[in-house]
């Protein structure tokens, strides 16, 4: 933002549309990012508080708590149950594996994507109950929208097929799925948003001179002996809120490893075994959603060729994810807390267990991004968090050497 001479005039609103997003950066580097409004929000925002840092993070801050509120909506609209949205909704709010979308300016593109993405998903579950075509038409917009913020939104025709695949189900265990009804229900669903995926992907293709640029060149063996270690980081991320940063200690596999392939996988595995297991005492239709909303926005994250070597994960690839498993949480407190006792219609113990868990989330996520304040600081828990990985340790020099330590800096 601060070097970007083409969020300085409104002149260069059209060069958004034809070329990278970090073309300023490297103009002859093949890009992968193709995020034309990103830029035009940023565009906005320069405008209105130019270098002043307070207007920025008051609309981040701003998108965020859009973002929850729909949030809210959806689950409410997907199960039914107020109780399970709004706790849901408090969840994804508070989460600190947020901090990068939320307290950095660049980071905004997630929940801008999640605003539209979200939108787009509502406007499609009021299309299944009335006004169709008038509804279709506001998600397909949405649609067009959201993939422009961020090229992630491209699995939002796979999102709806399982839903629908999943609300389609029939409730009686006995009564037999009409296997080929519901594919034909599924692939209706889709059908609006097929052309405009499309007609995206031949767009992204003309701008970035092709649909995507590997980075790493690692063989299919190597992305699969990574992908458990990528796995168990963001079930560790949102399962122990402790330790955030921008950088982390997550590497290539080449072999197979106890501690980065073997352990991750038998962790994961035994932990989806476990949901699943327990699947119908949750509510089976509910944690399909879960399931649905973790897996399917997670996917472009796992091409993780086309990320540089030392920057595999990022917290704010789970933003839209992290919906999915705020949901799964949700479902098992108020699983946990049955009792007679209402407190606001809502059972006591539930009341509790949210809010505690809201007290903890809270001084978390008040402690992840308090690492934001300066780039010192940044940079010297990022290599505490990250000690093996060369970026933080580079800037974290750069920043010494700007402070006169040298020696260290040079250490």
């Amino acid at each position: 933002i601060l070097f970007n001479p083409f969020v300085r005039a409104w002149r260069y609103v059209p060069q958004y549309f034809l070329n990278s997003v970090w073309k300023h950066m490297d103009p002859l580097a093949a890009g992968n990012y193709y995020r034309p409004l990103f830029l035009l929000w940023v565009r906005v925002n320069y405008a209105a508080f130019g270098n002043r840092p307070f207007g920025w993070h008051a609309d981040v801050l701003l998108l965020h708590l859009i973002a929850t509120g729909l949030v809210y909506l959806t689950i409410r609209k997907m199960t039914g149950r107020p109780n399970i949205a709004w706790m849901t909704s408090l969840i994804f709010g508070l989460h600190p594996i947020h901090h990068e979308a939320v307290a950095w300016i660049s980071g905004s593109t997630e929940s801008l994507f999640a605003i539209t993405f979200l939108a787009a998903f509502l406007a499609y579950l009021r299309s299944r109950e009335s006004a169709k075509t008038v509804w279709m038409a506001v998600s397909c917009g949405f649609y067009a929208v959201s993939l422009l913020c961020k090229e992630t939104a491209i699995i939002f025709p796979a999102l709806v097929f399982a839903y629908s695949w999943i609300a389609e189900r029939p409730e009686d265990s006995h009564e037999t799925p009409l296997f080929a009804k519901r594919v034909k229900q599924g692939a209706v669903a889709i059908a609006s948003y097929i052309p405009i995926a499309l007609v995206y992907l031949v767009a992204r293709n003309k701008v970035l001179s092709g649909l995507g640029h590997s980075i790493s060149n690692v063989s299919f063996s190597t992305w699969l002996l990574t992908l458990p270690s990528v796995l168990l980081f963001y079930v560790k991320q949102w399962l122990w809120p402790v330790h955030f940063s921008i950088n982390y200690d997550v590497f290539y596999q080449q072999t197979l490893n106890p501690r980065h392939v073997i352990l991750p996988a038998a962790i994961v595995g035994a932990l989806a075994c476990i949901i699943w297991i327990f699947r119908n005492r949750l509510s089976s239709r509910e944690v399909g959603y879960a399931a649905v909303w973790i897996i399917l926005p997670l996917l472009p994250a796992l091409d993780y060729v086309v990320f540089k070597s030392d920057e595999l994960v990022h917290d704010r690839y789970f933003y839209v994810p992290s919906i999915g498993a705020a949901l799964l949480i949700a479902l098992l407190i108020e699983k946990a807390g049955k009792s007679r006792r209402l407190v606001f219609g809502t059972p006591a113990p539930v009341i509790a267990i949210t809010f505690g868990l809201t007290i903890v989330l809270a001084m978390s996520a008040a402690r992840a991004t308090s690492f934001w304040v300066d780039g010192y600081a940044f940079f010297s828990h990022a290599h505490q968090i990250a000690p093996l990985n060369p970026i933080p340790v580079n800037n974290l020099s750069v920043e010494l050497i700007e402070r006169g330590e040298i020696d260290q800096a040079q250490a």
